[in-house]
């Protein structure tokens, strides 16, 4: 029976960890989001809450322009 629960526990492990490596993996929009379509690779610079961004997003968005 400890077998059996050891053996359990060991296949749910390594079905989660494959489950959280296969989600970082990024082959849904491989191909299909067309850069003349406007769609950009980009990065989180920074986080905050909303009124933070909102004064914040002129100063970003001319930094990319």
């Amino acid at each position: 029976m400890k077998e059996m629960l050891m053996r359990y526990c060991l296949n749910a492990t390594a079905l989660l960890a494959a489950a959280l490596l296969a989600g970082c993996a990024n082959v849904v929009y491989e191909g299909r989001l067309s850069w003349k379509d406007g769609w950009r690779e980009g990065w989180v610079t920074d986080v905050g809450k909303g009124l933070q961004l909102r004064e914040n997003l002129p100063k970003i968005a001319s930094l990319y322009r």
